[in-house]
């Protein structure tokens, strides 16, 4: 299967997104289910070229879905000790920090769902790793967009949320950095400062997922599949729990979403899709096969 390079702008003058597309062969010419591929990188590196991110998206198009791999602004250089430069804009329209990686995700979430190629106008979001992150954080997102260079999220009273989301190993507080014997949290900081531009606590919570869960989330609730490793040596393995918490703590039915956390050998230590094979103690299947019947299910 050889994906289809597209792009396209939010708004004129804004930066211009790009994504690989992974076609269904079933010979219908769709239209199709889609999902959006947000890859990882810890909020700075990463593409939609990585190995185990195209698989993935073979998977996901040999099941039937259109999978857009899509790419994002990437945060610069700055406290992550020799990262190199992502981009030489001039003018900071890419420097990928706050809210600008959100934005990116979010239009490609609206231009998914207004490409011809989509069903029903359903669209799911497969984040990984600082990618999960993101798909959480738009999931939840339910405020008013309008801005020079930003997308026109939620314009005229409409949700343009995604229907769906799943993530692999995301980060959901940032601010929780309590350290780990597995992990290495030198560099889970360092990842999460750069992003941030801040060592700050409250600056690092207030653009976290956890801070978007409120009394009125189990009303306005999009279903989420959130899956990690408990010996992750990359993401605290609790990461998982400070979502679960806020979420119960609002009110949230736990039938609307998943939390899986691996704890058996060889995958108790496995970070992202390296999870996609991992057997799941509850179901029979493996994680990836969740993952698809969770798509079926929210995108039919």
């Amino acid at each position: 299967m050889t994906p289809i390079p597209d792009e396209f702008q939010h708004e004129p003058g804004s930066t211009l997104l790009q994504w690989r597309v992974y076609t269904p062969d079933d010979g219908t010419g769709g239209p199709w289910p889609i999902v959006v591929m947000v890859h990882g990188g810890a909020f700075a590196a990463g593409s939609p070229f990585q190995p185990q991110v195209e698989r993935v998206c073979e998977i996901l198009a040999n099941h039937g879905f259109c999978v857009f791999n899509a790419c994002y602004r990437l945060a610069p250089c700055g406290r992550i000790p020799g990262q190199d430069a992502h981009d030489g804009s001039p003018d900071g329209i890419a420097s990928g920090r706050p809210p600008q990686q959100t934005d990116d995700v979010m239009a490609l979430v609206k231009a998914a769902r207004a490409d011809n190629r989509c069903k029903n106008h359903k669209v799911a979001l497969l984040g990984v790793s600082s990618g999960g992150t993101l798909a959480t954080y738009v999931s939840l997102y339910r405020g008013t967009i309008s801005g020079t260079g930003r997308p026109d999220w939620n314009g005229g009273g409409q949700d343009d949320r995604p229907d769906c989301a799943a993530a692999f190993s995301g980060v959901y507080d940032l601010a929780d950095q309590i350290p780990l014997d597995h992990t290495k949290d030198d560099g889970f900081i360092e990842a999460v400062q750069n992003y941030v531009n801040s060592c700050v606590p409250s600056a690092q919570r207030m653009v976290s997922p956890v801070s978007l869960v409120n009394t009125s989330t189990k009303t306005f609730f999009k279903p989420l599949f959130l899956v990690n490793s408990s010996g992750d040596p990359t993401v605290p393995g609790r990461q998982i729990f400070d979502m679960q918490c806020v979420l119960s703590n609002a009110g949230v039915d736990p039938a609307a979403y998943t939390v899986l956390q691996i704890t058996d050998e060889p995958f108790d230590k496995a970070h992202a899709l390296d999870l996609w094979p991992a057997p799941d103690p509850n179901t029979g299947r493996t994680v990836g096969g969740d993952v698809i019947a969770f798509f079926l299910r929210n995108l039919d």
